[in-house]
């Protein structure tokens, strides 16, 4: 059996994980959150300049092709 000193020495080393954790997963999502709305934003301008400038379809397809 482990001593009482020890067990709430963990006790707190796993609330202080769970703290540390909880805010970073927070920040992935919010991450997340803004990398998808970039990915969006760049698939209304790969749009908007194919509309705008046809004869780039080329290379807007080659550089930005994977948003549209």
């Amino acid at each position: 059996m482990m001593p009482r000193d020890d067990i709430e020495k963990l006790q707190k080393d796993i609330q202080t994980l769970k703290e540390y954790l909880g805010g970073s997963y927070q920040l992935i999502i919010e991450r997340n959150i803004i990398i998808e709305k970039q990915k969006q934003d760049l698939t209304i301008l790969a749009k908007k300049l194919l509309e705008v400038k046809p004869e780039l379809e080329k290379w807007v397809k080659l550089n930005f092709g994977e948003y549209l």
